[in-house]
């Protein structure tokens, strides 16, 4: 056992460039840089004006292979929902949970769209929530999750499309 230990460790010496155990003025810059972290720098972009953050979420989401669709208002998101099941294929069926910001859209335009709000089942192939936030650099999403909003809806459906206000994205803080 003892054997197998040292030949991790030895592996992990060699994979950092380090011939043998450290020495004691080594071990000691160690211990004071654990004993004192210091804060990682944040990058410059997070300076950014609110409209080039919201550009550089939709980038960093669209380079981890996510669809981003602007809308102006409220008002266009059931149509452009609706527009995106039609192109991908997908059933005109989707379950979200009570939320206000989307219990606020009017989803009437679309009269075609079922909407059943719960936990989704294994047959619903689309969920619809809102975004509790969204960090710019990331393309990062922070989900809401509690008994009115359950993490399944996030999970379950193969397809699940976030709905976005655009002052919920922030930068990296």
């Amino acid at each position: 056992m003892n054997n197998e230990r040292n030949n991790i460790i030895n592996n992990i010496r060699k994979s950092l460039g380090r011939a043998g155990p450290i020495c004691s003025e080594e071990a000691k810059e160690l211990n004071a840089r654990v004993n004192k972290p210091v804060r990682n720098l944040l990058p410059s972009r997070t300076e950014l004006p609110k409209n080039e953050l919201i550009n550089l979420f939709q980038k960093m989401a669209e380079d981890v292979f996510a669809t981003v669709e602007r809308v102006k208002n409220t008002d266009e998101i059931p149509d452009s929902l609706t527009d995106y099941l039609k192109k991908e294929n997908l059933p005109a069926q989707v379950v979200m949970s009570p939320d206000p910001y989307l219990d606020n859209t009017p989803w009437e335009k679309q009269p075609l769209l079922e909407i059943r709000k719960g936990i989704p089942n294994e047959q619903d192939m689309v969920s619809v929530t809102s975004a509790a936030g969204a960090v710019a650099e990331t393309g990062t999403l922070a989900m809401f999750s509690g008994p009115s909003h359950p993490s399944t809806l996030n999970f379950l459906p193969e397809t699940h499309v976030v709905v976005l206000p655009v002052d919920r994205i922030t930068k990296n803080y």
